[in-house]
């Protein structure tokens, strides 16, 4: 190929040169190579039939990249005429320019201000829980305020007082079912709490002064080693321990009161009944003159049914009076 490149250069310098030719040939070589590439540009002047001389010819060769093509490569070669116009050798294998993208505008940086600039106040809004709306399928129930013991110090767990008729135990005490709410028990001597049971005692108070209502719960081997008539059965997954609630009544309970028709509760108290202590339960000033009925309720499963006794050792619900 370099040898073809010499001869076809040497054949356009003679074209140049010659004085006069009437015909113009244009001959076609067609190659087939692996070599890089070449464009080849040829530029001459106007040449004048009356001239002598003949204005010099400028041949630039122009180098392409260094691609390979397998591409036929096409040659035109011109004679001379008396006028000839400018040639130009088409190249061998067009190369796509390459245009560089052009970088991204930066942002110029910040100003830095000398003046501080003082932050915006912090505004604490209140955040407001919204109640969710009852479901007309579950009717809402609203349950009882627990009070915690307030008030005067609790009496001494002796102040009470052990014999028939005595006021420090409940005139009645009434057994109703949450699972049986329209059976009637009637009064009772046995009280029990849990598996679906509750228990009402209703005291009366006629003395004035402070009132405490604690819960005596004797071990069984105290029961025993007195010789007492009483007794006691714990049942749940808590042991022998008990959580409790008693609720105050609205009005006092019938001797033949069933689950449904008690009176409504109206307050809670809560404590947790263990073997071996007295449980104070709540403490107030006595309401003299008046009868009062409370509600024991067993909590977390638990289970408690016992025999309500004066004798030694006491059992049960009692009202202290100091």
């Amino acid at each position: 190929m370099r040898q073809s490149t010499s001869l076809l250069l040497a054949g356009l310098a003679g074209l140049v040169n010659a004085q006069s030719t009437p015909i113009v040939y244009v001959t076609t070589y067609v190659t087939r190579c692996d070599c890089p590439a070449t464009t080849l540009g040829v530029t001459q002047s106007a040449r004048s039939s009356a001239a002598a001389q003949v204005a010099p010819t400028g041949l630039v060769v122009v180098a392409g990249q260094p691609a390979r093509s397998s591409a036929p490569a096409v040659v035109v070669a011109a004679g001379a005429s008396p006028v000839v116009a400018p040639v130009v050798v088409a190249s061998i294998k067009a190369v796509p320019a390459v245009v560089a993208a052009a970088p991204a505008p930066v942002a110029p940086a910040p100003v830095a201000n000398n003046v501080a600039t003082p932050a915006a106040p912090k505004v604490n809004t209140p955040v407001v829980a919204a109640a969710a709306p009852p479901t007309a399928a579950s009717p809402v129930i609203v349950a009882p305020a627990v009070i915690a013991p307030t008030g005067p110090a609790a009496c001494p767990a002796t102040a009470h007082q052990n014999f028939l008729g005595s006021k420090s135990y409940p005139r009645i005490i009434t057994p109703v079912s949450t699972t049986n709410p329209a059976r009637v028990y009637g009064p009772q001597y046995f009280a029990s709490i849990g598996n679906g049971n509750t228990t009402i005692f209703t005291f009366d108070y006629q003395k004035a002064g402070t009132c405490t209502i604690e819960f005596k719960f004797p071990t069984k081997e105290y029961i025993k080693s007195l010789q007492g008539t009483t007794d006691w059965t714990v049942s749940g997954p808590g042991g022998p321990n008990v959580p409790v609630t008693l609720y105050t009544l609205a009005t006092v309970a019938d001797a033949n009161a069933s689950f449904q028709s008690k009176p409504a509760r109206i307050s809670a108290v809560t404590g947790t009944l263990i073997p071996g202590t007295n449980t104070t339960l709540t403490t107030f000033a006595c309401p003299v003159g008046k009868s009062v009925s409370y509600e024991l309720v067993a909590e977390s499963g638990q289970a408690l049914t016992f025999f309500e006794d004066y004798n030694p050792p006491p059992l049960g619900l009692l009202l202290l009076q100091c």
